[in-house]
């Protein structure tokens, strides 16, 4: 496990040592403008695997991408006008947006509805990472499943097995990060937008700031869709 501070090192450096380590399927834990998220590229198989032996847990929780920009994201999903209109408003920021997946990403990444949340984060080190790399990569938190959410390396490492830190292969340590809440989750794949999870960011049906509270269906099927994503999104409290 090599560790990379950015008071020490250039973001040059950082980078390409980072894509380097991706490359060759490796893990990294890196800092973004919520939380330390950790990444592997999301394109291969194998270090998708090996991320989620690192999470232990994944049950109802599919992973997301990170990717530079708009160009990129509409490499790897469809992007309806709903999307569009979010990622022009509030990308780059706290928010993934979730759109139908292009089938382009490694298996375990994408959900069972074969949608896809991606990110553009509000951090110059991560886009110009994804950039050097040239594909996504995963944007998860970098804590283990039901952990403290991790504002330091130490909140992240101090609650890992062994056999979880013997998975990371770099720290991208930016020190401690402001107390800022997870990035706000919405889905774009059914006629209404729906908030899967609420962060810093509340946006409403029309792509506004706002809360998103009403939910409208066009056909049977998109009423058991929606039904779905609701289940997925209370998963958590069901099962208390």
């Amino acid at each position: 496990m090599k560790t990379l501070s950015i008071t020490q090192h250039s973001t040059a450096e950082i980078v390409a040592t980072a894509t380097a380590v991706l490359r060759s399927g490796g893990l990294v834990l890196y800092p973004t403008e919520t939380v330390y998220g950790v990444g592997v590229d999301a394109t291969n198989p194998v270090a998708v695997q090996k991320l989620l032996a690192y999470k232990s847990r994944r049950e109802g929780k599919p992973l997301s991408i990170a990717v530079a920009n708009p160009t990129m994201a509409a490499e790897y999903v469809e992007l309806n006008e709903q999307a569009k209109i979010l990622y022009s408003q509030f990308l780059p920021g706290p928010v993934t947006i979730i759109s139908f997946a292009k089938d382009k990403v490694a298996p375990g990444v994408a959900s069972e509805f074969k949608t896809l949340g991606v990110r553009i984060p509000d951090y110059p080190l991560i886009t110009e990472l994804v950039q050097s790399l040239g594909k996504p990569i995963t944007a998860t938190s970098a804590n283990a499943s039901g952990k403290k959410r991790p504002y330091t390396v130490a909140d992240v490492l101090d609650r890992l097995s062994n056999h979880q830190k013997q998975l990371i292969d770099l720290i991208i340590d930016a020190g401690t990060l402001p107390p800022n809440p997870p990035s706000t989750v919405i889905d774009t794949t059914l006629s209404t937008p729906l908030t899967m999870r609420q962060g810093a960011v509340a946006i409403d049906s029309a792509g506004q700031p706002g809360t998103t509270t009403a939910y409208h269906s066009n056909s049977d099927q998109e009423t058991k869709d929606l039904a779905g994503r609701l289940l997925l999104k209370h998963y958590e409290a069901m099962k208390q």
